[in-house]
């Protein structure tokens, strides 16, 4: 089976973006399992907070990446560009340099 991790760069409660993702774990289903991880708890990036201790939420966020074998992100845009919330989380994941869970 394929596992893959939803990311939703909106917050809302209604979230279309959020919706989308929901759909899709019924449409994969049974083949691909889609989790959809929350990024209400992802502080934001700073890279004193970095390294051995980093945050639980995002210590989560890194594990789920690793164990997942795809990722689909969907954002509302903002300006032009895709949420904070979801760059936010980009940032955390991308860290720290050089050992990151985001990898080809």
């Amino acid at each position: 089976m394929v596992s893959l991790l939803g990311l939703s760069g909106s917050l809302r409660r209604a979230s279309n973006s959020t919706a989308v993702l929901r759909g899709l774990q019924g449409a994969l289903a049974p083949r691909t399992s889609l989790n959809i991880f929350p990024l209400h708890r992802m502080p934001l990036y700073n890279e004193d907070d970095d390294g051995e201790q980093a945050p639980e939420s995002v210590c989560d966020l890194r594990s789920a990446l690793e164990i997942s074998d795809g990722v689909i992100m969907i954002s509302p845009e903002y300006n032009h560009g895709m949420s904070g919330v979801l760059k936010n989380a980009l940032d955390w994941a991308s860290r720290p340099y050089g050992r990151s869970v985001l990898r080809s």
